[in-house]
């Protein structure tokens, strides 16, 4: 399991998220920060607003070639995005496509939703 949580309950548009990924089982984990998808809560349900990419590469038209990282059991890393997508006030999160686990000499197999998307977060005017 993966803990993804904001560092703060709520932010301006605009401005950077920065999350922290906290591997909370005993097997290494692996995940690719780009590109993700910001989800806004409309409703009971969350539609996704777009793509997200990490701050530091901001250019939607630039593939994102971010390599996998090693999150090892019990290690927390921080990513940081920008909230260009989340410009209407409300509720939002940040789900990872790719965080899986691998076995040697066997296929990845990714975390479920529940394991890749992280703690809500407000964007206030």
């Amino acid at each position: 399991m993966v803990a993804i949580s904001p560092e703060l309950a709520s932010y301006r548009a605009g401005d950077s998220v920065h999350l922290s990924l906290t591997n909370l089982s005993t097997e290494l984990v692996y995940y690719n920060p780009c590109p993700g998808t910001i989800e806004r809560r409309t409703g009971p349900v969350w539609v996704t607003a777009g793509d997200a990419y990490p701050a530091a590469d901001t250019n939607p038209n630039i593939p994102c070639v971010q390599p996998r990282f090693r999150l090892e059991p019990g290690q927390t890393r921080w990513i940081a995005y920008q909230l260009s997508l989340a410009r209407t006030p409300g509720e939002y999160r940040y789900k990872l496509e790719t965080v899986f686990t691998q076995a040697v000499d066997q296929l990845a197999v990714t975390l479920p939703v529940r394991d890749r998307v992280s703690g809500s977060f407000q964007v206030v005017p």
